[in-house]
């Protein structure tokens, strides 16, 4: 017997069931019938206790398998349930200023000759991109086409630009700090740092700044990250 038949036997012993009786001519013998709509809407989407538990246990181990299976990197517990991994995000290329800017110009206008993008990029952009192709084996090396390649990996993919390092520049003489008015103007001042203890920018260079300046009197004090 079923479980299903278990289940309307049971109502019926409990007079659940609507039922009709039927007589034929003058014949003394009787038919029960139970009501058909009434069993269509109780059983149609009728499930035991048992067989519910069993199907919704076997659809959760489906969706658990379905949705971990396939990864490599999928742990399980003490129960044999597939643990979801922790993905690590990768961190996104630091490139130099110049790198940065020649990406951007690609961005705006893909179709860029590469006299253009190389004029951007300086003699320390493209010796950035020979690094970078040398250290990932996915870009080959040297040539061209993969220097592109690279640059418009960067575009699709992101990147963030390195910060330069910065520096104080203290007078050896008078112990002064040089700092600009503006991109000519230059003066000095016996303090560098604001009531916070953080750094005036003012008061900030960076290498190639204090490479094409005449600082032979400063002293270059590198400022802490």
């Amino acid at each position: 017997m079923t479980k299903f038949e278990e289940d309307l036997n049971r109502k019926m012993d409990l007079k659940e069931v609507p039922m009709y009786f039927t007589q034929s001519g003058c014949s003394l013998t009787k038919k029960t019938y139970i009501e058909t709509n009434w069993v269509f809407d109780t059983y149609k989407n009728w499930r035991s206790d048992e067989e519910f538990q069993e199907l919704k246990k076997h659809c959760e181990k489906l969706e658990n398998e379905n949705s971990f299976m396939r990864d490599e990197r999928t742990t399980f517990d003490s129960n044999g349930t597939a643990v979801e991994p922790i993905i690590q995000q990768q961190s996104l290329p630091v490139v130099p200023e110049c790198v940065g800017k020649t990406v951007e110009i690609l961005k705006k206008k893909p179709e860029s000759s590469w006299s253009k993008l190389y004029e951007a990029l300086g003699e320390e952009g493209v010796t950035w991109l020979n690094e970078f192709q040398h250290n990932d084996e996915r870009f080959g090396f040297g040539g061209l086409n993969s220097k592109l390649i690279v640059l418009f990996h960067l575009a699709i993919n992101g990147y963030q630009v390195e910060k330069p390092q910065l520096f104080y520049l203290k007078n050896k003489l008078t112990g002064l700090y040089l700092y600009r008015l503006d991109k000519v103007d230059f003066r000095e001042q016996d303090y560098c740092k604001d009531r916070d203890d953080k750094p005036l920018d003012y008061c900030l260079f960076t290498q190639a700044e204090i490479d094409s300046m005449e600082t032979g009197s400063y002293e270059q004090i590198e400022v802490v990250k």
